[in-house]
């Protein structure tokens, strides 16, 4: 799979894409950072900003959390843990 670079084309095997599709997809079911995404869509290339609108069009928005409670709450379980 090419990596949609514009003189250079990087490769990527199907497991490092898929990776990085789930990645994409999981970051952009978070309201935040659509709205980051898009702020930034212009910095990206072409081709590069055309596949991320792709996923950004087929991913369901998820449910509105509170990211930074959950973070403290996380952070204080893995302390607890170790």
């Amino acid at each position: 799979m090419s990596a949609l670079g514009g003189k250079r084309t990087f490769l990527l095997d199907q497991i490092a894409f898929d990776s990085l599709v789930a990645g994409l997809k999981f970051s952009l079911s978070e309201p935040g950072m659509r709205a980051f995404y898009k702020r930034r869509r212009a910095t990206l290339g072409t081709a590069f900003a055309d596949f991320v609108d792709k996923l950004l069009a087929e991913t369901r928005v998820s449910a509105w959390s509170d990211i930074a409670a959950q973070w403290r709450v996380d952070v204080a379980a893995e302390r607890a843990a170790s």
